[in-house]
């Protein structure tokens, strides 16, 4: 699949590693145009499956690729989807952010972006809930990662699952677009786990099967 990675820190690197290992081509989008050459040299670099790797600068995007990932900051990220709105219709749009500190009463980060959205585009909450420093190596204590994914739409959640599994995770579907709350929570509870018990950002939810 060819898959645009908006966002060149931490989460973007690792999900573009993960992603061209998988064999997918990867375009990566900065808001500093050498971040995204450095990101996208740096994944070049790994050679797998023949993986076409660009690179752009996002105040001249022209979206190209049918899955665009939101790697940035919560804070950032309607900003970008406002710039984008015009060339997101008919794209599946993976939103990994979380913003920690939404008010009581409020949608989930992700439901508020998906009301950004154009007709035919579609949200779906992925790869929250991992870390990136486990999301660079695919598991965690010897593990695969489970990447649990929430979206209204059926075709754009087997997508990024398969993207999962190319990556060498184990895709969960939790649901509806709706149990992104839950998601967003789960990533507030574990960093709160993560300075309890001094974790150093190794930890990662896994659902155990009996």
């Amino acid at each position: 699949m060819d898959v645009t990675i908006i966002g060149t820190g931490a989460m973007a690197r690792s999900l573009g590693v993960r992603l061209v290992r998988g064999g997918h081509s990867v375009t990566v989008l900065g808001r500093d145009e050498l971040d995204a050459q450095i990101l996208a040299r740096d994944l070049r670099s790994l050679g797998r499956g023949g993986a076409l790797v660009r690179n752009g600068w996002l105040a001249d995007a022209r979206l190209r690729d049918p899955i665009v990932v939101l790697a940035v900051p919560y804070a950032g990220a309607s900003a970008v989807l406002d710039y984008l709105r015009d060339q997101l219709a008919g794209r599946v749009v993976v939103d990994v952010t979380n913003p920690f500190r939404q008010p009581a009463g409020s949608p989930s980060g992700a439901e508020a972006l998906a009301r950004r959205l154009p007709p035919g585009a579609h949200l779906v909450k992925a790869f929250n809930t991992i870390f990136a420093a486990n999301l660079l190596t695919g598991q965690a204590g010897g593990q695969a990662l489970d990447v649990l994914i929430a979206g209204d739409d059926a075709s754009a959640k087997a997508s990024i699952a398969q993207l999962a599994r190319d990556g060498g995770m184990h895709p969960l579907d939790v649901g509806p677009l709706d149990h992104a709350r839950e998601l967003e929570a789960m990533a507030t509870l574990q960093l709160s786990i993560q300075k309890t018990h001094a974790l150093g950002a190794r930890s990662a939810w896994k659902l155990i099967r009996s």
